[in-house]
């Protein structure tokens, strides 16, 4: 009889394998960021000071986001990274919602304001 059984300690969750590069099913389990842990990211990225902040600049985003983005990327991305990065996207809607209460232009076009925050996500850049 299989039961659950979790350590309250590591912050990893354990996802069942579904398919190997060949397309056959296995059974075994890979760590990931579990769930507890994606959520508590979360909530400190909405927490973001300067994010919340109207007159805010975005170097001083980057200064508040950067380290704390990096940390979590180096941690938690060692394992099952895209299922850190679907966390992770949580900065990027939350930097566009700012960009559009800072910039004219950019009120009421999400998806305008998306492509705005993705021209600085590369590592050149702040993001």
């Amino acid at each position: 009889m299989l039961r659950k059984m979790s350590c309250k300690r590591i912050k990893y969750g354990f996802q069942m394998g579904r398919q190997n590069r060949t397309g056959k099913l296995f059974t075994g389990f890979m760590p990931a960021i579990s769930n507890k842990t994606s959520s508590a990211i979360r909530d400190k990225i909405r927490e973001c000071k300067t994010l919340n902040s109207g007159n805010s600049e975005l170097p001083d985003i980057a200064r508040e986001l950067n380290p704390k983005l990096r940390g979590w990327k180096n941690y938690y991305g060692k394992f099952y990274k895209s299922k850190l990065d679907h966390t992770l996207t949580t900065a990027t809607f939350r930097l566009a919602r700012w960009a559009q209460k800072k910039y004219k232009k950019l009120y009421k076009k999400f998806k305008r304001a998306l492509e705005w925050v993705g021209q600085y996500k590369n590592p050149s850049h702040y993001f």
